[in-house]
């Protein structure tokens, strides 16, 4: 009897030991590419995973591997998982995608995908074993005349961790310009900018320097001006596309030039306008914009030569202009 008795115990104390070592495992390989970046890194999707299953179903020195690739192009997010068994080969795939403006979606199909393909019992959804428990519980009403032991405390599973949300990031761009209605003539300059950009919009801002221009006077000598301003520009964006309101602030220097007493100053330069663009993703974090933007002056100002005015700045102006934008991530 005693005998009996320690059996009966070792195989209790054993019983969870051998339960965990028939947990199906497999080598996780996850990454992020590009813009994707803002949905869940590799710890973040362990942790859905494992809650879904109720235990880490990832180990280094698992057979199988399950691979997970995950990419933007434009507004879409696209997932691509493998699995492959100990030699290397593939032996399932699936892809996934969302067009959510966030990765939260993709990231919850990703999560319930892995967890079926490495454990399809205990990834699956609780719908799909409802059949399996009610045979279950007529079998075990058959034989009611046995004292039923008492039930076994359910595992309290871990609450799934909150996906990721749309993180914003720092992003740099630097690029020419070209300016209308700025100076005398067509103009260009050098536009650089730092921003904060989330899941559909950004805010930057921004400095734009004109080189200088000049235009002749009707009798004699002629003028020159140059801008120097920086501006506030928050943008919505969709896939390529984007919209922005601008807000800008400067000064305009003036000076004359080819007469006898030759002048030079500074006057405020203020505008206001819209901007529409295209920003394209070249390699992993670089991007390249283009964008063309329509402002309204609300400075106005005049140059004159000894007492005659040669040039008045415009009540509109476009400038356009390329660049690269660098996305810290």
């Amino acid at each position: 009897m005693r005998a009996r008795s320690l059996i009966c115990l070792a195989a209790v104390l054993g019983a969870p030991w051998l339960l965990a070592a028939e947990r199906p495992t497999a080598r996780l390989s996850y990454a992020r590419k590009g813009s994707a970046n803002i949905c869940p890194d590799d710890a973040l999707m362990r942790q859905l995973v494992a809650a879904r299953l109720g235990y880490d179903p990832f180990r280094e020195d698992a057979d199988r591997t399950v691979g997970v690739t995950v990419t933007r192009e434009g507004g879409v997010f696209r997932a691509k998982l493998e699995m492959r068994d100990a030699t290397g080969a593939v032996v399932g795939a699936r892809s996934l995608s969302s067009s959510s403006a966030d990765c939260n979606e993709l990231a919850s199909s990703i999560a319930l995908a892995l967890a079926i393909a490495v454990d399809p019992l205990g990834g699956a959804p609780a719908s799909a074993s409802a059949s399996a428990s009610a045979s279950a519980s007529a079998s075990a009403s058959a034989s009611a005349s046995a004292p039923a032991p008492a039930p076994a405390p359910a595992l309290a599973s871990a609450p799934a961790p909150a996906l990721a949300t749309a993180r914003l990031h720092p992003f740099a761009l630097l690029g020419p310009s070209v300016s209308l209605g700025v100076a005398p003539h067509l103009t260009y300059g050098l536009t650089a900018g730092f921003g904060l950009r989330g899941a559909g919009y950004s805010v930057a801002v921004e400095g734009r320097v004109d080189a200088e221009a000049e235009k002749q006077a009707a009798g004699g000598g002629e003028v020159r001006s140059s801008v120097l301003a920086g501006a506030i520009v928050p943008c919505i964006h969709h896939e390529i596309v984007l919209g922005c309101a601008i807000a800008s602030y400067g000064s305009l220097r003036g000076a004359g030039a080819g007469v006898r007493e030759a002048r030079e100053d500074r006057s405020p330069w203020a505008a206001v306008g819209v901007r529409v663009g295209i920003e394209a993703e070249l390699y992993g974090p670089v991007a390249l914009r283009f964008h063309a933007d329509g402002l309204a002056l609300l400075t106005r100002t005049t140059l004159r030569v000894e007492g005659r005015d040669v040039w008045t700045t415009p009540a509109l102006a476009l400038v356009a202009g390329l660049g690269v934008v660098l996305h810290f991530r």
